[in-house]
């Protein structure tokens, strides 16, 4: 609370008599950042699928790896057993728009192998945000994770995209 009232210029007793609780003011800030995050992906679904599965793991990782490194978007999935609803949904968003976005790149990909694989592509971005800070600038950690994720994703879709026309490697 002492937070939002500094970056908001107000005092925290001005804040509840807009919000009751703490509670309402993280389902409001939940629901604008599901709004950006739709926002985010609907622009980059609009042309994933152009893109080869190297850039398209580039371009993913990178997506979410800004999304991740928003401090708020980072509270918002690191939230205890206490998450509320709205909370539960904004995780879940994620998961289905990652897995959406691979459905669209590969058509032939099932539904749960695409949210398995956003899975993963998400822990492993999450594993390079919440560790950044243990990485020096010369770091190649995140070189590392970027290749790795290429990789499973080629492994991943290439063998269901087999069936189109244009392999995109």
């Amino acid at each position: 609370m002492a937070e939002i009232a500094v970056r908001s210029g107000t005092k925290i007793g001005s804040l509840y008599r807009f919000f009751p609780n703490k509670e309402s003011i993280a389902d409001t800030i939940v629901v604008s950042a599901r709004e950006n995050l739709d926002a985010v992906f609907d622009r980059f679904d609009a042309g994933v699928n152009a893109l080869s599965i190297r850039a398209l793991a580039d371009q993913l990782m990178a997506l979410i790896f800004e999304l991740f490194t928003r401090p708020a978007f980072m509270k918002l999935l690191d939230a205890g057993q206490d998450w509320s609803v709205k909370r539960e949904e904004f995780r879940s968003a994620l998961l289905q728009r990652t897995a959406k976005t691979l459905m669209i790149h590969t058509p032939n990909l099932s539904k749960k192998s695409a949210r398995d694989i956003a899975l993963v592509i998400l822990l492993n971005v999450k594993a390079v945000a919440t560790h950044q800070a243990f990485f020096d600038s010369a770091s190649s950690v995140p070189d590392e994770f970027r290749d790795m994720t290429r990789l499973y994703l080629q492994s991943r879709l290439r063998s269901s995209m087999s069936g189109q026309k244009t392999a995109r490697f």
